[in-house]
């Protein structure tokens, strides 16, 4: 661990963001019999992923908000909730608003619930 190639690594390694960490770490277990071929792989996906300027939007939709949260809701109490943080969600969008539909509300319900077990 004292030699500068690897503590410079290291150190740079935690400087990416989460989403560069695990595309690191995915390119590297691709590489597993060489390092080398890893390490340069791995940069240059790294690389080309800035190159791409990703943005995503941190927030996550309400019904992940929602089950990320550990907040407890019956259908009844979510069909009420859902079209509200869905307007204020989605407020910052440049082409008209659309409120979602029954079956969409009952479909992010589904996903709510699915979803309440992925956040721990």
């Amino acid at each position: 661990m004292n030699d500068p190639t690897t503590i410079e690594m290291y150190v740079q390694f935690w400087m990416l963001s989460d989403m560069e960490k695990v595309l690191w770490a995915a390119t590297m277990a691709r590489h597993v019999d060489d390092a080398d071929g890893g390490v340069a792989a791995a940069d240059a996906q790294i690389s080309r992923l800035r190159e791409l300027a990703v943005t995503r939007d941190q927030r996550l939709e309400p019904e992940f908000e929602a089950a990320k949260a550990g907040i407890e809701m019956t259908q009844l109490e979510f069909s009420v909730w859902y079209p509200i943080q869905h307007r204020l969600h989605h407020r910052y969008k440049r082409a008209g608003y659309v409120a979602p539909a029954a079956d969409q509300v009952r479909e992010a319900y589904e996903r709510y619930a699915r979803s309440r077990s992925d956040f721990w």
